[in-house]
């Protein structure tokens, strides 16, 4: 991302019912990691924080939300994460929806694509400055297996250490494992904060499968960071 910290933007997100206060630390450390300024889209019951309608193209009375996740929801938030990092906080929970939540741990899918790397890293920099344990998550299946790999033994040897060398900074946690990359990236998403996917733009249904199966379904905060 370029210009002045002042000049980057981090919509957020949050659905009606959320609990005020809830989320607010985790909205001011995402905008540290993400090096930008909360800017409201949706905010709980429809305004911003000061009780300002709603801004930006994520803000509106018919925007389906956590637990209500519509097409109009997902195209407006595919749509606005093109252009500027943008948080998706999740549902209320009964049970803990007056708690303060935090970021301790925080998950980040990768594809291994270096446009994707120059994005990541220094995200992942400023989240282990702040303390954060940083789990990257890398899913392998028919369309992202490498070109050299024959299963267990030298070749995914040799091809793991490679991939760590070029995309795993120091102190992190990466995970490489087989399936479905959505019900990969939920799973292990249960056991983070924050979960964090870079986003390459395109909203149409046949080519943001993966991001939308995760939209739609994660239960935890989510930013979308554009590539």
């Amino acid at each position: 991302m370029s210009g002045s910290p002042a000049d980057r933007r981090l919509v957020v997100v949050a659905p009606p019912g959320a609990a005020p206060g809830r989320w607010d630390g985790v909205v001011a450390t995402v905008a540290a990691i993400a090096d930008a300024h909360p800017v409201p889209g949706t905010w709980p019951a429809g305004g911003s924080p000061d009780g300002a309608p709603g801004r930006g193209p994520a803000a509106g009375p018919d925007v389906g939300l956590p637990g209500g996740r519509d097409e109009t929801f997902l195209r407006r938030i595919l749509e606005q994460a093109v252009g500027t990092p943008l948080l998706v906080l999740p549902g209320p929970e009964p049970s803990r929806s007056h708690e303060p939540a935090a970021v301790r741990r925080m998950l980040v899918p990768m594809d291994r694509s270096l446009s994707e790397r120059r994005v990541l890293r220094p995200l992942i920099e400023r989240a282990r400055a702040l303390g954060i344990g940083v789990h990257q998550l890398h899913v392998l299946g028919p369309t992202s297996r490498p070109a050299m790999w024959e299963g267990p033994g030298h070749h995914a040897d040799a091809w793991l250490a490679e991939l760590r060398r070029r995309h795993q900074p120091e102190g992190t946690a990466l995970t490489v494992v087989g399936g479905n990359p959505v019900e990969q990236v939920l799973s292990a998403g249960r056991d983070t904060d924050l979960v964090v996917i870079c986003w390459h733009g395109d909203a149409a249904a046949s080519r943001a499968h993966v991001v939308r199966g995760i939209v739609e379904r994660i239960g935890r905060p989510l930013l979308l960071v554009p590539v």
